[in-house]
């Protein structure tokens, strides 16, 4: 290694600046006239960088030339002063050697090393050049000459530096949750509070989602971090951004990034709480600026994600960076992103379903019956038509009371006896529209009538017959729209009163509606929330509507019945079982044409019968600046469409299952059979049930 050689003469001398990556300096005192006004900068070459002394450059030795002298001989003003000079050498130097010329003895220090030169001291050494050689390691060296006169003079300094020290290690920043790990669902709005599905039994799909947020405010998700120095925690200063990753769903064709759909909040809002709790937020989709020392802990770093208030399907990962320009972005190998990165965060709604069956033989209580007793009076639906019971038949009592129903279950006697013990009829016709039947035990409960208002009376059905909707479809439809479906089971019984055929009649007089805010258990009264709750019911038969020549009477059209929706209402639909089930078998009357179910079967029609009502309740399709019009009812969006499925999940051929046409013209039959439940995506998803469900405010209708 080259040594860095210079001369000097020092009196309380002092190095301050480094000496950068030279590996000599040069000796240009000979070159300058410096008085002991300083201090003031030698070494001006700019190779060895600014020091600085006290002292002046002598031109008294001729051999030696211009030299450094020090001492207390020189002190401002003859003012006596300390015999000693100090020397800073920039870091740990060896090599260190001098040529040193003493008034008396100097005494020379450094770490490991004391010696008095000259030595021994004599007359004839006074004033003469010696060469002084260090041994040992040294980056603070004095002088002290004792004695009279105490002047030192010193040139030709001469040492090798201490190598630079290794640059300080990069900070660095790690996510608790990086990119390594699985997607995280972040749930948008928990609205029954009782809900303890997930991995954690408590709602949640994460257990990073903060879980104390109101309802009526967007969700949070924390990411926890951490600054390390070297390994050792340590706070600092840290930047961190949002970016969108590319949709994952499967029905849109070019996903890329910053496509959330969410036009207010496509990033959602960063905060952290400080020391004292209290929230700091970065603007809108903005950088947030932190220091790494939450809870007061350092290198801890607990960001906030306060994301969409509504958009399902809407990803988020962070990035970190100590550079708010975020040049880690494109520093990676061909310009890439090497920030470090957090998991992926994606937002799912949740809708919970409430499913019951109609009784397939039923009726309701004609007058109000109380607690023990053993006959009950039940109304006659079809006039003519004989009881749809039989003596010694299980028979269900139903009380439907929003969140306060009951049930018993009691025998229908076989041999009742009057009370002088003659034998009875079970079931007996009063001839007035109702049937007495005696019971084998007395009632536990009381149940009321409706009289005229029959609908609104309690009910009873024969046990383990109903018509039975099933949601086996609702998942692979709703899934790929980051919707997570979940089944109720909390309610008392999943019955509903049996009605033969509900007719227009009914329904022009909100038949649909009494009924449902009589028997669904979880239905609110109305202009309550109802908390995302779809309430599905199998039911029986649908009078079906045509048109006829007006000279033959022959049937020109036929409208079909499968299922209804009370649109912007209640969130309930009717699946009409009874319906699906004859249409298999043949027309049904007054229809002259079969639905050709027998090339697919009637639970394939079920399933997608069930997932075509349930999106009925998103509203979709009645979007004014997509609008799908009834053509049979100009100017009126009635909720359905006339497109093709997305493929996929579609495949070629496929029809959405909102069309109009379906199922009549579905054809590829398969289509209900594997199956295949797909939707439309049209100007690139601004027009499709997949994003309006997506995009649809919660909680969905009342």
């Amino acid at each position: 290694m080259k040594k860095h050689v210079f001369m000097m003469v020092l009196s309380s001398l002092w190095f301050v600046a480094p000496l950068g990556a030279q590996t000599t300096c040069v000796d240009d005192f000979e070159n300058q006239a410096i008085t002991d006004a300083g201090p003031e900068p030698f070494f001006t070459n700019g190779k060895c960088g600014d020091s600085y002394h006290r002292g002046f450059v002598s031109t008294s030795d001729a051999a030696h030339g211009k030299v450094f002298v020090g001492g207390s001989l020189f002190c401002p003003n003859g003012n006596p002063c300390s015999p000693t000079t100090d020397i800073f050498l920039p870091g740990p130097a060896t090599n260190i050697s001098f040529d040193l010329q003493s008034g008396f003895q100097t005494l020379v220090q450094t770490d490991g090393f004391s010696r008095l030169f000259p030595s021994p001291f004599s007359p004839a050494t006074q004033f003469q050049w010696l060469h002084v050689v260090i041994p040992s390691t040294g980056s603070h060296i004095t002088l002290t000459t004792n004695g009279f006169p105490s002047t030192h003079v010193i040139d030709n300094f001469t040492f090798t530096p201490a190598p630079p020290p290794p640059p300080s290690p990069p900070p660095t920043f790690v996510f608790e949750l990086d990119d390594h790990y699985p997607g995280q669902k972040l749930l948008l709005h928990k609205y029954d509070p009782s809900d303890n599905s997930g991995p954690f039994s408590n709602g949640y799909f994460s257990n990073y989602q903060v879980t104390t947020i109101p309802l009526d405010q967007p969700p949070q998700f924390r990411f926890p971090g951490a600054v390390t120095v070297a390994g050792v925690a340590t706070a600092k200063v840290v930047y961190v951004r949002v970016i969108d990753p590319p949709d994952t769903a499967p029905y849109v064709p070019h996903p890329a990034a910053n496509d959330n759909l969410d036009p207010v909040r496509p990033k959602g809002t960063l905060f952290y709480l400080d020391t004292s709790g209290n929230r700091t937020d970065a603007t809108p989709g903005g950088v947030l600026t932190m220091t790494a020392n939450s809870d007061n802990v350092p290198g801890r770093a607990n960001i906030f994600l306060e994301a969409t208030d509504h958009v399902a399907g809407e990803n988020y990962q962070l990035e970190a960076s100590f550079d708010p320009t975020f040049p880690c972005a494109t520093a990676g190998s061909g310009g890439t992103d090497a920030c470090a990165k957090s998991v992926i965060v994606t937002t799912w709604k949740r809708i919970y379903l409430e499913v019951d069956s109609m009784f397939r033989r039923g009726t309701f209580l004609a007058a109000a019956v109380s607690s023990g007793a053993q006959q009950v009076t039940v109304l006659e639906l079809t006039p003519g038509e004989p009881p749809p019971f039989l003596p010694g038949d299980l028979i269900t009592f139903i009380h439907g009371d929003r969140g306060s129903s009951y049930f018993e279950d009691v025998v229908i006697d076989p041999n009742p006896t009057d009370a002088q013990g003659a034998p009875i009829a079970p079931i007996v016709d009063r001839h007035d529209g109702s049937w007495l039947i005696h019971l084998s035990t007395p009632l536990i409960h009381s149940y009321t009538g409706g009289g005229a208002r029959w609908y609104y009376a309690d009910a009873i059905g024969i046990q383990g017959e109903g018509f039975t909707p099933s949601t086996n479809a609702l998942k692979s439809l709703y899934d790929p729209m980051f919707v997570d479906t979940l089944k109720l089971d909390h309610q008392p019984f999943q019955y509903f009163p049996f009605v033969d055929v509900i007719a227009p009649e009914h329904q022009g007089g909100a038949f649909h509606l009494l009924l449902a805010r009589r028997w669904f258990y979880d239905l609110p009264p109305q202009g309550q929330t109802n908390g995302n709750i779809f309430h599905i019911i199998g039911a029986g038969k649908y009078v079906m509507t045509t048109t006829q020549d007006a000279q033959t009477g022959s049937v020109l059209t036929c409208t079909t019945h499968f299922g209804d929706t009370a649109v912007g209402v209640a969130n309930y639909s009717y699946i009409y079982v009874g319906n699906i089930e004859a249409t298999a078998a043949g027309p049904i009357p007054p229809c002259t044409f079969q639905l050709q179910l027998h090339l697919s079967g009637t639970a394939g029609f079920m399933n997608t019968d069930v997932a075509h009502e349930s999106l009925h309740v998103w509203n979709v399709n009645h979007d004014p600046n997509h609008p799908h019009f009834d053509p049979a009812n100009p100017g009126v969006m009635d909720g359905h469409c006339d497109a093709a499925a997305a493929t996929p999940p579609g495949t070629t051929g496929d029809l959405c299952i909102m069309s109009r046409r379906w199922p009549y013209h579905i054809i590829n039959w398969d289509q209900l059979n594997i199956p295949r439940y797909g939707l439309h995506w049209l100007d690139q998803g601004a027009d499709s049930e997949y994003t309006q469900v997506r995009q649809h405010s919660e909680p969905v209708t009342q």
